[in-house]
């Protein structure tokens, strides 16, 4: 009884850590693609205006 209880503990706290992780890297995607959107917006500002 007590051992199910810790691994249940451990996995749901694996998961909260997974999870964690994810939602960083998809922030840092996320982040990385509004940069990428942004630099393609001003070089065809600067590339419409000549």
């Amino acid at each position: 009884m007590y051992l199910d209880l810790s691994s249940n503990v451990n996995s749901l706290v694996y998961s909260k850590i997974f999870v964690h992780h994810i939602l960083h890297v998809m922030r840092l995607f996320i982040l990385e693609l509004l940069t990428l959107v942004i630099l393609l917006n001003q070089f065809m500002i600067v590339y419409s205006k000549n």
